[in-house]
């Protein structure tokens, strides 16, 4: 019934955004969700995930990446277990205005790779756009998205819900370590109910990406609780990116 690992993709992937990116990354981990009711689906899941993501920033002023959730095992309330592959999502940030405020759009795409007969995924294409706007004050980030998630109903061909879609997000930066904390969720929709989660995580300083977040439900429809671990090793670290002091 909701857009919530899009939603979650694009989250993780903002939420340590900051003008300090690396030139290339690359990151792989697992994830974990409690109680989890995927897009358009009525029965809650336990669902545990493999994860890849690399990314490309050319400059501080934008971000590519692909994101492959290589792997998913849901395990649902009433004893069936179905695996098999996940979906890959492609997004990016550009920056449009910089300095003191910073302003721009992001963008998500997920693919419809997972197979939608075992629930796994929706088999359609969801697309998530976003105007971004951002700010430093002293050491920490702070950064708001507001936009619209599109997603494709497998009931329906052809037939897309449009999810009005906000992420605040923090982040606290140090010479070794990253703290990131953010809100994320979609409003009610025909469709759809409302759905929101808080997550809090750190990842350590670049080159070496080892990170962890914890994620928890502030609405009936959201998950549970939901955690994440990944290892990674980043190129091209300047010395903002290694010390992350804001100029």
């Amino acid at each position: 019934m909701k857009s919530l690992l899009l939603l979650l993709w694009v989250s993780r992937g903002l939420a340590g955004d900051s003008p300090h990116q690396p030139t290339v990354s690359v990151r792989a981990g697992g994830a974990y969700l409690g109680s989890h009711l995927p897009p358009f689906w009525n029965e809650p899941r336990n669902r545990a995930q493999g994860e890849f993501n690399l990314r490309w920033a050319p400059s501080s002023a934008a971000w590519l990446d692909v994101s492959v959730d290589a792997w998913r095992q849901d395990r649902h309330e009433n004893g069936n277990v179905f695996s098999g592959p996940g979906d890959i999502t492609m997004g990016g940030r550009a920056w449009i205005w910089q300095a003191p405020v910073f302003t721009g759009v992001a963008f998500a795409v997920k693919q419809p790779n997972a197979d939608d007969e075992r629930q796994l995924g929706t088999d359609e294409t969801d697309i998530t756009l976003l105007a971004t706007s951002g700010a430093w004050l002293g050491q920490t980030w702070i950064q708001v998205h507001g936009g619209a998630a599109f997603l494709g109903d497998p009931h329906r061909f052809s037939s897309q819900d449009v999810a009005p879609t906000v992420i605040t997000s923090a982040v606290y930066e140090r010479e070794i370590i990253v703290l990131h904390s953010f809100i994320n969720g979609t409003m009610e929709t025909t469709h759809n109910p409302s759905q929101w989660s808080m997550t809090i995580g750190g990842e350590g300083r670049c080159p070496r990406l080892l990170g962890a977040e914890a994620t928890v439900g502030l609405s009936p429809a959201a998950p549970n609780w939901g955690g994440r671990v990944w290892a990674g090793w980043g190129w091209g670290c300047t010395p903002e990116t290694l010390a992350q002091v804001p100029k």
